[in-house]
């Protein structure tokens, strides 16, 4: 009968290191700058909406004031009144 020999195992066999580590930290390092970037992006999204509200509003009131004629001479158009019937 033939006895296998057994292979001396390897002493202070190294597992893991500073590779995976740096990889691991630079994904964590990526979510956190996206979640910065989308805060970023939704601050100056709310900032534009209330800039484009604004000259909306007095683009519409330079129109009105135009259509109704707020001047000294009256001219523009002027709104019907309702017949009595």
């Amino acid at each position: 009968m033939v006895t296998k020999r057994r292979r001396p195992r390897k002493k202070g066999r190294k597992v893991g290191g500073f590779i995976p580590l740096l990889i691991a930290a630079l994904g964590a390092l990526g979510s956190l700058a996206g979640g910065g970037a989308a805060i970023a992006k939704a601050v100056n999204q709310a900032k534009a909406n209330k800039t484009q509200l604004e000259e909306v509003m007095r683009h519409n009131k330079v129109i009105e004031s135009k259509i109704l004629g707020s001047g000294i001479l009256g001219l523009g158009m002027k709104r019907k009144r309702r017949r009595k019937v």
